[in-house]
């Protein structure tokens, strides 16, 4: 199955609050994640998976084209991209893409791997990659499984051009369930998702490295077979305080500076 990435040698421990995660928890938690890819390998790979996967994409590439074109030109980096991301999808530009588990990803899932990405083994927390090279850096529903989230977007600022994007997507949960969600973490014992968000937090985090949020929008809940974006009504904000429905959030973040090549349209707020 590959190597497995190491985390730095600094990295062995943080805490915030109640929560506490360890090297050890993160090395169980790539365990757990290969166990649910070769769980669910014929769903990731059959056609109507692929074919929400490409949906999903068109939209997120018509979305990001209202700020910043993305042509052959374009160099884009994917973090944690697991077996489907979107950079697979995508079709332009050169393409780079990380994740602890790329060589099992490689290894398991050759067939739907675009083998004209640059997948590498790493983490977010120390890419492998310079200052200032990337168009667009994609981290779809893994920065809140990372281990160390604060450095994470750290590195992506670095190594995103300046007036470069970011595209963050990620499940977030009003503050009112934190607690009781935290109380089901120690009862369950469960470490293979360490971080949970609010929204005002995400978007706090971006902007304390200095990413500005441009845009922010709802994906389905599950993102499974809905590829249209979802506005956020009174009758779903108060599904996601009844715990009726956790959409995905999407925002799009800019680093400092103007767009390298901005297309002309404005953002939608």
């Amino acid at each position: 199955m590959g190597a497995q990435t190491a985390l730095p040698t600094c990295m062995t421990r943080i805490s915030e609050g109640e929560n506490m995660y360890t090297k050890s928890d993160w090395e169980s938690s790539l365990e757990k994640e290969k166990e649910f890819w070769i769980r669910d390998r014929d769903r990731v790979c059959s056609e109507w998976w692929l074919d929400i996967r490409r949906a999903r994409v068109k939209r997120l590439k018509e979305w990001v084209s209202r700020f910043l074109l993305i042509d052959d030109r374009s160099v884009i980096l994917q973090i944690g991209a697991g077996a489907d991301g979107e950079i697979n999808f995508l079709g332009v530009g050169r393409r780079f893409a990380v994740d602890p588990l790329a060589d099992f990803f490689k290894t398991e899932f050759t067939r739907i791997l675009d083998p004209s990405v640059d997948f590498k083994a790493g983490v977010g927390e120390d890419l492998p990659y310079e200052d200032d090279m990337f168009d667009l850096v994609i981290i779809h529903n893994a920065l809140d499984h990372t281990f160390e989230p604060q450095k994470v977007l750290a590195e992506i600022r670095r190594v995103l051009k300046p007036g470069g994007m970011n595209h963050l997507a990620m499940h977030t949960y009003p503050a009112v369930w934190l607690p009781l969600l935290r109380v089901l973490k120690l009862i369950q014992g469960s470490k293979d998702h360490p971080w949970r968000y609010t929204s005002s937090r995400v978007k706090r985090d971006l902007l304390a490295n200095s990413l500005q949020v441009l845009d922010a929008r709802y994906g389905a809940r599950d993102e499974l077979s809905i590829p249209e974006w979802l506005p956020l009504t009174p009758q779903l904000r108060v599904a996601r305080l009844l715990g009726l429905s956790v959409p995905m959030l999407h925002i799009l973040a800019m680093k400092g500076g103007e767009p390298v090549r901005k297309t002309g349209g404005e953002a939608s707020r």
